[in-house]
């Protein structure tokens, strides 16, 4: 082989190496980057389910709150003292001076139980008597109070700010009604509206959800 033929080889040799190395080179980023990506996949679902373990430990423990806010206010439903006091209230004319009874009662209630207010209802929704300030509900809450009076049961308004105004309470709402239980179908005499300050036993991080979720949404039914 000349001299010519020689340099020829050699230069083949050369670029065929040159074309392996880049082959090898590209083999190897492109394992390089499925390996990333299937380790950041691995990374975004250990993240998503962590996430999803803490939003359930949170709707678990908002749910077990509700339940025993719903327990509580039960208690007033049985309450056969203040559902006598104020049949007899309502039907002497519910005269405010002769109110002062029952709006004590009901002020001791919202003490122990550290509700916002408790507002109390005639059967067609409207405020006869509160611990506050209140002097009527907004469309939405009538309309809720009345659903309580008509299914006799009690209802839940889901959270929500009582103004759209930031540093307002966040509010937790049941309606129940009160009745008499003497026959066979109980009679609906009023019914207590009675807010409650969520914010005072739930933090303001377990009110929001770190990641999507369908079961939180609307969590509160």
């Amino acid at each position: 082989m000349d001299k010519p033929d020689m340099i020829k080889f050699i230069r083949k040799i050369i670029n065929q190496t040159f074309m392996q190395i880049l082959i090898v080179c590209a083999l190897a980023l492109a394992i390089g980057f499925l390996l990333f990506e299937e380790l950041a996949e691995n990374e975004r679902n250990n993240a998503a389910t962590q996430l999803n373990l803490v939003a359930d430990a949170r709707a678990h423990a908002i749910g077990a709150w509700i339940r025993e806010r719903k327990t509580g206010v039960e208690k007033l439903v049985d309450d056969s003292l203040l559902v006598f006091a104020i049949e007899k209230w309502l039907q002497g004319g519910a005269s405010e001076v002769l109110s002062g009874p029952i709006r004590t009662h009901l002020a001791t209630i919202k003490q122990a139980k550290d509700y916002l207010e408790i507002v109390v209802l005639n059967k067609e929704g409207n405020v006869i008597l509160a611990t506050g300030d209140r002097k009527s509900l907004l469309d939405d809450e009538r309309e809720i109070a009345r659903e309580a009076i008509r299914l006799k049961k009690i209802v839940i308004k889901d959270v929500h700010r009582e103004l759209e105004e930031a540093g307002q309470p966040l509010g937790f709402d049941m309606i129940l009604p009160l009745m008499l239980r003497e026959g066979r179908d109980p009679m609906v005499v009023a019914a207590l509206y009675i807010l409650i300050d969520i914010s005072r036993y739930l933090s303001t991080e377990g009110l929001s959800w770190p990641s999507e979720t369908k079961s939180a949404e609307n969590l509160l039914v």
